[in-house]
């Protein structure tokens, strides 16, 4: 893993960007046949930090901004509203949420669009720098709404169970959106295939990919549910069955009412 400058613009912020994450800065001229194959690069440019393979053909940089288009088609298509109800928002209610699993960031931008109040917590430095820039650059965005959305995100680079006490007093929901299991016979997409990387370089202690540990731990905290995002044929997490589930095309939401469970209907 290193860190570059997209053009000599960018030297100063991919050097700063590298002492903070202790990883080298690398020369894109001259350090770049060094990395094994498979190996990532954080560059610094325009858009900001984006990842990208080294020596790989295949797959472009991916960078983080909320105001792309993806976000923007699945907000028009009503895509939000399932996951919407599954942590017990409606119009009356805009529940308070502790993403626990930050990753990309997508799903806490969007329950952030309803309304909900959204903590975000990523334990995977790397991870958490292009989160924080996108909610900079959000806030910072000319578009109103935007600005809006940015200003119900709160980020921090932790393991949520090492929260404090008034951090989860203010959460009413806990949302697991766990790394899916690989099926033998589908490759994942690029955005998973960067994540696999990046923690299997080492840059992260994630002693629990697919969210087992987090879910129990959830289910011990007083917050009225919990709620886990799933591949739709997947089973559930070994943490006793779902109250009820929310099922889509590709995905179900498995929820569980919590130790401070009220009614939300």
């Amino acid at each position: 893993m290193g860190v570059s400058a997209a053009t000599s613009a960018y030297q100063d912020a991919a050097q700063t960007l590298a002492e903070r994450l202790e990883i080298p800065l690398l020369e894109e001229t001259k350090d770049l046949r060094l990395p094994p194959d498979g190996a990532l690069l954080l560059r610094v440019g325009e858009q900001g930090p984006e990842l990208l393979p080294v020596q790989r053909k295949r797959g472009g940089p991916i960078s983080l901004r909320f105001g792309d288009s993806r976000l923007r088609h699945r907000r028009r298509g009503g895509h939000n509203e399932l996951l919407g109800r599954a942590v017990g928002w409606n119009a009356r209610r805009s529940p308070s949420v502790l993403d626990a699993t930050g990753g990309f960031g997508r799903d806490a931008f969007l329950l952030a669009d309803l309304g909900c109040e959204v903590l975000i917590c990523e334990r995977e430095p790397v991870m958490n720098c292009l989160l924080e820039d996108a909610i900079s650059d959000a806030r910072g965005n000319d578009d109103p709404w935007l600005q809006d959305v940015a200003s119900r995100l709160n980020l921090r680079i932790t393991d949520s169970r090492r929260l404090d006490e008034s951090d989860l007093a203010t959460v009413d929901v806990i949302y697991l959106d766990p790394m899916f299991p690989v099926a033998r016979r589908a490759l994942p997409g690029k955005e998973m295939q960067m994540l696999h990387l990046l923690l299997d370089e080492g840059n992260a202690a994630i002693d629990d990919p697919l969210g087992e540990d987090l879910a129990a731990w959830a289910l011990q905290q007083a917050v009225s549910r919990i709620v886990v995002k799933r591949p739709r044929r997947a089973q559930p997490l070994a943490v006793g069955k779902p109250d009820h589930v929310l099922t889509g095309r590709a995905v179900r939401f498995d929820v569980y009412l919590g130790r401070e469970s009220v009614s939300e209907e």
